[in-house]
């Protein structure tokens, strides 16, 4: 059920400092609310693995709650880079972090449903559970380039050294069809399942997991209830940008139900 009020979404930060002296985990994850003015907002950028598993998140860099401006961290923000692998293997950039910042980010749903840490901290042990060979290849990738880079410059600086330790390749080399196999695992179907039982294991040390859905649920036709397939995606509302359709027909009979929810979110 959509809020009037909007979605919440989830604010990711970087700090390796504040986690030394905190003892902290990282990433820090807190709940970001967001008005429907700015899930609307046109600076969201979709997130291509996470896309792959029906669980369609969107960033955007974000201020520093505290000093009113963006900060620079002093290393990437690695949850990012990882929900932005690519894992379409037939696509020309499959295996490479098409997203690299050192700024805070914001992440929301792009279907403007909820989103929650708890919803991160699930993706992220997905992918570092199942899908660790395309996580390998990925570092690999960008390893890769950086060394490319440095024999282009011809030399190298202490902050090129800085980027290739942090993009260190595995120990094991993975090939391309390694990564391939491995991305082939990355479906709404294999994360369902994954997510129970991750979801029932971490109850029994957080009993408030239990009340923590699965993000990775079909999407629907608004009208009709049919699920949306890769070969046959959904339309978007015009209006709002949130309810989506088979085609003209459904969201032309659904309209007497979805204008008065278009208005607000849509902001019409």
């Amino acid at each position: 059920m959509l809020s009037v009020h909007g979605p919440q979404g989830v604010s990711i930060s970087w700090d390796e400092h504040v986690a030394a002296i905190t003892g902290m985990k990282l990433p820090f994850m807190m709940h970001a609310p967001l008005p429907w003015s700015g899930h609307r907002a046109s600076n969201w950028k979709d997130l291509k693995l996470c896309n792959r598993l029906r669980i369609p998140l969107r960033y955007t860099e974000t201020e520093n709650t505290m000093l009113g401006k963006k900060v620079e961290r002093k290393v990437v923000n690695k949850t990012l880079e990882i929900f932005s692998i690519d894992a379409h293997p037939t696509s020309s950039t499959f295996g490479r972090k098409l997203v690299s910042t050192k700024f805070d980010v914001t992440l929301s749903r792009e279907d403007g449903r909820d989103l929650v840490p708890k919803h991160v901290e699930a993706i992220m042990a997905f992918v570092e559970s199942e899908l660790n060979d395309l996580l390998a290849y990925a570092d690999q990738q960008a390893a890769s380039n950086i060394s490319t880079s440095d024999n282009l410059a011809g030399n190298s600086t202490s902050a090129d050294g800085d980027k290739a330790a942090e993009a260190k390749p595995a120990t094991r080399t993975v090939s391309r069809a390694e990564a391939a196999a491995a991305a082939a695992k990355a479906t709404p179907e294999n994360f369902a399942a994954f997510f129970k039982k991750y979801r029932d294991e971490q109850a029994v040390e957080s009993p408030r997991w239990t009340e923590i859905q699965c993000p990775a649920e079909a999407l629907r036709c608004f009208k009709c209830q049919k699920v949306e397939r890769d070969e046959w995606p959904l339309q978007s509302c015009g209006g709002c940008k949130v309810a989506k359709y088979c085609n003209k027909v459904c969201q032309s009979e659904d309209w007497n139900m979805h204008k008065t929810f278009c208005k607000i979110f849509g902001g019409q």
